[in-house]
């Protein structure tokens, strides 16, 4: 994780999703939920790249797409 100081405010650039929660979103996604990357980019209207990025530890941390999938999946 790399940080820099913008203003006075403190950012974090480059910090990946946690493995326990790509683990938790392809448990509840494909067990018991039964449903593909297609299905669930389509459910919260983004590309299903971005689907794929995330479970495969790629993509960058969105606090918007994290909580919009947490509450879809229903992750705690």
């Amino acid at each position: 994780i790399a940080s820099c100081l913008v203003g006075s405010e403190m950012c974090i650039r480059d910090s990946k999703y946690t493995k326990e929660f790509r683990l938790a979103m392809v448990k509840k996604r494909t067990s018991l939920l039964n449903m593909t990357q297609k299905q669930l980019a389509n459910r919260l209207n983004m590309p299903e790249k971005t689907i794929k990025e995330i479970e495969s530890g790629r993509a960058i941390y969105n606090a918007k797409d994290y909580n919009r999938i947490k509450r879809i999946l229903k992750i705690t």
